[in-house]
């Protein structure tokens, strides 16, 4: 990775000069180039043992698609389409076993669909539109098992069956991620991000419309109750302070 495209084609020129010395070939067909911008622009050619690598708008790492010009909603996207198709199949397969109970359906759900739109939420679901977008498909399944209009009210269904929307789950994942993240030694890769996130949160560098994960994070904190459901067993850092990456980096709780 690196901001400038010199930047990155130098990371190419060493990582060419490693693997010749290795003896290791890379596999081009299966490496391409990302350029996230706010919109897509004209850029160099990278160049990898004198053959172009490819540049594409999409990446997929790790099952998470990240598009170039857009936010984590694209990502949680393609998340809800492949929840969708589960929907679809374990309806079916219910059908076929005659499984009725709404309170098991309910519980197939959770084990078969929740885990696949809950993938890797700790990194996009601190945004509200991207979690919307898979609350919606929770909903649409709640309503299809009371044979009710889509216009029925949300709350109605979700008490209905006793159940908290996706987002609940899904900031119950976040706050553990960032406690795990705020107890990691000060080496930790994740732990040097949380503090660049801290620090462009204390120095304001990005605009109200445009927050990094840090303060998503603490604009939750400040406008949500600590209800019970949500903070229960948390050790959740509320404040954070810090200096130069090194061992003085430090940690307030409040």
């Amino acid at each position: 990775m690196s901001t400038t495209a010199a930047g990155l084609q130098r990371q190419l020129d060493a990582l060419s000069c490693s693997c010749e010395q290795r003896q290791l070939t890379v596999n081009l067909t299966k490496t391409k180039v990302v350029v996230f911008e706010a919109r897509r622009t004209a850029c160099v050619d990278f160049v990898f043992n004198g053959k172009v690598v490819e540049r594409q708008d999409t990446y997929r790492y790790l099952e998470f698609e990240f598009h170039a010009t857009q936010s984590m909603t694209h990502g949680a996207g393609v998340l809800v389409s492949a929840g969708r198709n589960a929907v679809h199949a374990m309806r079916r397969r219910c059908a076929h076993l005659h499984i009725r109970d709404p309170a098991l359906q309910c519980k197939l759900f959770d084990s078969l669909v929740k885990p696949i739109l809950s993938y890797s939420n700790e990194v996009w679901a601190v945004d509200p539109k991207a979690g919307a977008s898979t609350e919606k498909l929770h909903r649409q399944f709640l309503k299809q098992l009371l044979r009710v209009r889509n216009s029925t009210t949300n709350e109605m269904v979700l008490a209905e069956f006793g159940r908290y929307p996706l987002q609940t789950h899904f900031w119950q994942q976040v706050l553990r991620f960032h406690s795990r993240a705020v107890k990691m030694p000060n080496s930790r890769l994740v732990k040097l991000a949380l503090v660049d996130g801290v620090q462009l949160q204390n120095n304001q560098v990005m605009d109200s419309q445009e927050k990094c994960w840090r303060s998503n994070v603490s604009a939750f904190l400040a406008t949500q109750p600590r209800h019970p459901c949500l903070f229960q067993n948390l050790d959740v850092a509320d404040g954070c302070a810090s200096s130069e990456r090194d061992n003085s980096v430090s940690f307030i709780h409040q």
